[in-house]
């Protein structure tokens, strides 16, 4: 049986920011994966940055071979904007139509909305328990999109100079206590599954994640 298969990822169905910012948590990794899924994370998150033309007159193909790549970067930042642009709520646009690239809006995104209050870690917590996965939803998207919530909450916990998020550390440091909130976020029409998962104690969520794609490719495949 071939591991390999097709998704088309809908845009639609993402999260998109709200005037307030107060999904933010959400957006930002769910976006996240989105970027990577169709490989512009790098233009974002500015790992790729623009090209520089360093070739002259007396090496036109190298000329010739930096202006290509820098069109090409162009093409995909551009793409990139659009997508942010596309994913946020129309009164927030003023946010970042002064960026020069998808890299400086993300980041006015990041800068405006991503702030170390006790607030905003309530907000993100919540987003993180109120996750739910449907059978009609993709499994694979949804593991991802916990994984990348659970993350930047468990980074959060170890960085912020808040007594909440402190308080939370040793609770998002944990594999077998993520392991456990993914396998809640779980309709009870899995619970076979989830018991087959307890009973072999496999309660990491490290050794969780790839029963779960297993599970995924399973149903893709049928």
């Amino acid at each position: 049986m071939s591991n390999t298969f097709a998704f088309d990822l809908e845009l639609s169905t993402l999260p998109k920011l709200d005037s307030k910012g107060s999904n933010y948590p959400q957006w930002q990794a769910a976006w996240s994966i989105a970027f990577r899924y169709v490989e512009l994370w790098d233009i974002v998150s500015n790992t790729r940055p623009r090209p520089v033309v360093t070739a002259n007159a007396d090496a036109p193909d190298a000329a010739t071979e930096q202006a290509t790549a820098v069109a090409q970067w162009v093409k995909d930042d551009n793409t990139a904007l659009v997508m942010i642009m596309s994913a946020v709520h129309p009164d927030i646009f003023t946010l970042f139509t002064a960026s020069s690239s998808s890299h400086q809006a993300w980041e006015s995104l990041k800068s405006r909305f991503n702030r170390d209050s006790a607030y905003s870690t309530i907000l993100q917590f919540r987003h993180l328990m109120t996750m739910r996965y449907n059978e009609s939803d993709d499994l694979i998207q949804h593991l991802n999109a916990f994984h990348q919530l659970w993350t930047s909450m468990e980074q959060r916990c170890k960085t912020s100079q808040h007594e909440l998020a402190k308080d939370l550390n040793a609770v998002f440091s944990s594999e077998s206590v993520k392991g456990l909130f993914f396998l809640s976020t779980l309709p009870e029409s899995m619970d076979t599954i989830i018991d087959n998962l307890s009973t072999g104690n496999v309660n990491w969520f490290y050794d969780i994640r790839p029963k779960m794609l297993e599970i995924a490719t399973i149903t893709i495949s049928d």
